[in-house]
């Protein structure tokens, strides 16, 4: 084979070469475009859904927040009111104690001032009871 028709097969051999790298790269084109179509409402419609689930998410989570603040305030409340009844059950206990103080004070001094009294009128009696005796006899 002579040069020419050496670097004419090497030419055609580059040319086939040339043909076949454009025709994979139109195939690559048409597929990409093929599969973008077929696939872009697909991902549209997800993407959509997602955003929409998404949101309702971000929803809940709020509401979680706001119900985990009205909790707490609850339990605040709660924990307040729990205080108070506690200070007003030692002050009702406090009371108690005071009026079974006083009244234990005030029956003693009264059974003091009876026995006192009957002491008293015993002492009478017994000197009323000598005096009938001696004129008795």
């Amino acid at each position: 084979m002579s040069k020419n028709e050496l670097e004419n097969q090497i030419f055609g051999i580059k040319n086939n070469l040339t043909k076949i790298e454009e025709g994979a790269e139109r195939k690559e084109l048409y597929i990409k475009n093929k599969l973008y179509k077929e696939y872009a409402p697909k991902f549209t419609e997800i993407e959509s859904t997602l955003q929409i689930e998404q949101n309702k998410l971000g929803n809940i989570n709020r509401k979680i927040e706001e119900e985990n603040r009205k909790t707490e305030e609850l339990l605040s409340v709660k924990k307040e009111l729990i205080a108070r009844i506690k200070e007003i059950k030692r002050k009702d206990s406090d009371l108690n104690k005071e009026k079974t103080k006083k009244l234990n004070a005030e029956v003693k001094a009264i059974g003091k001032e009876k026995h006192t009294k009957m002491n008293v009128i015993s002492k009478k009696i017994k000197t009323f009871e000598k005096e009938l005796k001696a004129i008795s006899h």
